[in-house]
């Protein structure tokens, strides 16, 4: 079995109040990325390859240098990009869950 060495945190976080639910549900995953690009595309292109009907799709990149960016932004529109420094993976999650909620 084959590793890679990405940080692909992928939260399903039901963002629909369940009184308010009908049939269906709003999904959002998250990938937090640092210098991933070697992983990167095969880690997008795995989410994006999900058949959901109501898929947000948040990249989170605090600052990379290994091209891991101009990956992320060559998805143009399929994905939201969140390019700001953090101090660490949950303390990136925290800040884009706070902005998407």
């Amino acid at each position: 079995m084959e590793y890679s060495h990405i940080h692909c945190c992928a939260l399903l976080l039901l963002k629909t109040p369940v009184k308010a639910r009908k049939t269906t549900l709003k999904i959002s995953i998250v990938t937090i990325s640092f210098n991933q690009a070697d992983y990167l595309k095969k880690c997008i292109d795995s989410v994006l390859s999900q058949h959901f009907n109501d898929l947000e799709y948040i990249v989170v990149d605090p600052g990379s240098t290994d091209g891991s960016r101009e990956i992320i932004e060559s998805y143009g529109d399929r994905l939201i990009k969140v390019f700001e420094k953090d101090t660490g993976a949950a303390d990136g999650l925290k800040e884009t869950l706070k902005k998407t909620f």
